[in-house]
């Protein structure tokens, strides 16, 4: 099956006679009025008549018959003026619009540029409606159409100026007029000598003449100039990064040389430019010499300062000159109106004073009370507006200075009216803490307790001795190195290993030798803190003593050397006598700190001439043990309640059927808990949620008081099941366990006899499950 297309120029557009003058093998150079009108599209010759259904199906879309041509040029050039996706279906459908299929879609020629825009739509379809021309309305007369369109013109035109100079060419075998035919003409692009053309076949009105041979002066392409390309700033184009200044004529710092932008390439044109290239390179030897000059210039632009004339910068830099001028015009004109605002009120402030001076001189008792009378007014209503705070507001405003310092607050102070840092600073006192740098020294130690405890409460007229107790706890940490710029040293570095390095950074050689030793591994970074904090009996405020980084390498030892050095700290200044005795040393539930404390806490029997011997001795199974001027160990009663050696107090209770509470139904018994909350009690997401733990143990206390023998657990009538009464007693049992845990500490009411009494019970019946199971 062939298809007749066009793929020629649109001379149909204008309705002449005219014959082709200029006949070519490529019809896109030919004039747009010397092209004869191309027959219908897609017209099937009688041999490509469909043989078959299939081809019958597959090419009645070629079969479609336009109407005929009965469009006036007028109507024509409406239609292109036109140039909607409507316009070119009717322009289509008068055998007027080209369409070709390429690679089995339909392409349509745009009437501006001359190039086949191809589409997305199968050539199976036929183009019936005004939608399948939308991608040619788009692309018709847009920026690259444009462009092409003026390329097209640049050819005809050079196409036209050559058949001038044919026509005008003497032959002594010829006529004054001989056109070449498309079938002999040859053309060299690359050689600037004369071509020579030989027709077979001529069109003259004086009659034909066979193999003339017609000089042809050779053509160049026009040169526009040395293309170039720099790097470019972020957020510019080349537009904004040539110097247009530097281009105009009679500046000082005029360039020899212009600028061009073609389809955004930008063009370097030498102003001794020849206008067309002689050799095959796309330049003249003008411009192509401007080479090493566009470069430098490439390289300087980047580098002026601001004191760089203004004839020199690009337009880029320009914007950004004045951008810096507005916003210090901005700044000059607050500042005016600033000095002016403070100017007035100091002169009306000078003008109060002397009205007042004059008043007390002339001993005028009505006239100075009318003065003091307007001053005091004023000062209510404009200036002095006392405001009481509550520590909330303490709170906020402090955590304003420290992540956007002063200026932050005195802008939240003049907007929300909080607090001012004069405020802050009156009401709160600051301390300083000292970093630890490298390994943990009694001397930092030291200078932490005279700074966070003593000098505070001093301060504050805090004289009172307390019962101290020393917290320690690790926190999560980023492993990252600091520099502490008082001390001039590297932070972050494991307090354990931290002594086979100088932290200090005296010389560049300490800074790679803490690098290497990071690398070979001899040194850490900090995964997690570690923090000491002293908590005194009575008071709610806790203070920090120590904060190190730790790599979770450190043994038993290496705690009980922190343990003493941290008591000897506080032995050492007098702190015991100043501030308080030291009753305790908590902890959590981590092995190593267990076991560090049970070596430096529990080694000797609690004095008898201590006066808490004749309190304690009588109560029997309780420790007596202590350490060091007679500390005792404790532990943080949140990590017991979450401990994973917890759920081991359940195991001497499944032989009696306790294995049904890990079935989240059993929980669901009381009316307070869904199927979802007895999942999460029992199954929770972080095993270190405390909240969760308790809410569990008073779930089983609560289960605990159920009894499975009555309604409505038991129908009446209906003997009870006796594996649920086996059930129900294992969880009364493991009920009063936990409630003689939990009560002693959630419930502040009770006395310290009866917090006695239930870590008692819950001890002894501990114990007897023990030994029992």
């Amino acid at each position: 099956m062939s298809f007749s297309t066009r793929s020629d120029n649109y001379s149909h557009w204008i309705a002449s006679s005219t014959p082709q003058l200029w006949p070519s093998s490529d019809p896109t150079l030919a004039p747009l009025s010397l092209m004869p009108p191309p027959p219908h599209p897609w017209t099937l010759n009688d041999s490509d008549k469909p043989t078959s259904d299939h081809e019958a199906v597959s090419g009645s879309m070629y079969s479609l018959q336009h109407s005929s041509n009965q469009l006036s040029q007028e109507q024509i050039s409406h239609l292109l003026d036109t140039g909607s996706p409507a316009a070119f279906m009717t322009l289509y459908h008068h055998s007027i619009l080209t369409v070709s299929p390429i690679d089995g879609f339909h392409a349509f020629l745009c009437p501006h540029c001359h190039i086949f825009i191809k589409s997305s739509i199968s050539i199976s379809f036929s183009l019936l409606v005004a939608g399948h021309f939308t991608v040619l309305s788009n692309h018709y007369r847009c920026k690259s159409c444009t462009a092409q369109h003026a390329r097209n013109e640049g050819s005809n035109t050079q196409l036209i100026l050559r058949q001038q100079c044919l026509n005008s060419a003497p032959d002594s075998s010829t006529s004054a007029s001989c056109p070449l035919p498309s079938s002999s003409f040859s053309e060299s692009k690359s050689s600037n000598s004369p071509v020579s053309v030989t027709s077979s076949s001529t069109i003259s009105d004086s009659g034909s003449h066979s193999n003339p041979t017609v000089y042809i002066p050779p053509l160049h392409p026009p040169c526009h100039g040395l293309p170039f390309q720099w790097d470019l700033a972020p957020n510019s184009n080349i537009q904004v990064s040539l110097p247009w200044l530097c281009t105009l004529h009679g500046r000082p710092d005029e360039l020899p040389y212009t600028f061009n932008i073609l389809d955004g390439q930008a063009y370097a044109c030498s102003l001794d430019c020849t206008r067309f290239v002689l050799d095959t390179s796309n330049s003249c030897p003008a411009c192509v010499a401007l080479g090493p000059a566009l470069d430098e210039l490439g390289k300087l632009i980047p580098l002026y300062q601001p004191c760089t004339r203004r004839s020199l910068k690009n337009v880029l830099q320009l914007s950004q000159m004045v951008d810096e001028c507005s916003k210090e015009l901005e700044q000059w004109k607050l500042k005016s109106l600033n000095d002016a605002r403070s100017i007035s009120n100091k002169l009306s402030t000078i003008n109060s004073h002397s009205a007042l001076l004059m008043a007390i001189s002339q001993m005028d008792v009505p006239w100075l009370q009318r003065i003091l009378q307007i001053q005091i007014k004023n000062a209510l209503e404009k200036g002095y507006k006392p405001r009481g705070y509550s520590n909330d507001a303490y709170d906020l405003v402090l955590l304003v200075y420290r992540i956007g310092g002063a200026n932050l607050l005195y802008a939240l102070n003049r907007c929300m009216s909080i607090p001012s840092l004069h405020t802050l600073c009156t009401c709160l006192s600051f301390v300083t803490i000292a970093p630890t740098i490298g390994p943990i020294v009694l001397d930092t130690t030291s200078v932490n307790i005279l700074n966070v405890i003593v000098g505070p409460r001093a301060h504050a007229g805090l004289q009172r001795p307390r019962g101290v107790s020393i917290l320690t706890d690790e926190i999560a940490l980023k492993e990252a190195v600091v520099f502490f710029p008082l001390e001039n040293g590297v932070g972050g570095l494991c307090w354990k290993h931290s002594h086979v390095i100088d932290p200090i950074l005296n010389t560049y050689d300490s800074a790679v030798q803490i690098a290497s030793k990071l690398d070979s591994g001899q040194v850490h970074l900090g995964k997690e803190m570690t923090v000491t904090v002293v908590h005194l009996f009575g008071e709610d405020e806790t203070y920090l003593l120590l904060a190190a980084p730790s790599c979770k390498e450190e043994d038993y030892t290496d705690w009980e050397k922190l343990i003493n050095m941290l008591i000897d700290a506080w032995m050492t200044n007098g702190t015991n006598k100043t501030v308080g005795p030291l009753w305790s040393f908590a902890t959590d539930s981590d092995s190593t700190r267990c076991k560090a404390g049970h070596h430096t806490f529990v080694r000797t029997m609690l004095d008898k001439s201590s006066p808490l011997y004749g309190i304690l001795v009588d109560i029997p199974g309780l420790n007596l043990y202590t350490g060091r001027e007679s500390i005792t160990l404790d532990f943080d009663y949140k990590h017991i309640f979450k401990h994973k050696t917890f759920s081991s107090l359940w195991a001497p209770f499944t032989q009696y059927g306790f294995r049904i509470l890990y079935d989240a139904s059993i929980l669901q018994w009381h009316d307070d808990c869904d199927n979802e909350k007895a999942k999460r009690l029992l199954y929770p997401d972080d095993p270190q949620d405390v909240s969760q733990a308790i809410e569990l143990m008073r779930a089983i206390i609560k289960l605990g008081h159920i009894d499975p023998t009555k309604p409505p657990y038991t129908p009446p009538c209906q003997d009870p099941n006796i594996e649920a009464y086996i059930d129900f007693e294992t969880l009364r049992m493991l009920g009063d366990l936990f409630h003689n845990l939990l009560e002693p500490f959630v419930n502040p009411s009770l006395s310290l006899t009866q917090q006695v009494v239930h870590l008692s019970t819950f001890a002894h019946l501990l114990f007897t499950f023990y030994r029992g199971h």
